[in-house]
């Protein structure tokens, strides 16, 4: 199974709404939006 097919679907359109706009952030900020949500980031 890809990685994908492990991460709930809501969190996958989060993801990519974030990764749209990762240019406008830096990676302090997503992290910090990243644990408001409760998703952990392992790469």
């Amino acid at each position: 199974k890809r990685p994908r097919d492990l991460v709930n679907p809501k969190a996958i359109k989060y993801m990519q709404s974030v990764f749209s706009i990762k240019d406008n952030i830096t990676k302090k900020e997503m992290r910090e939006i990243v644990a408001l949500y409760g998703i952990t980031v392992t790469q």
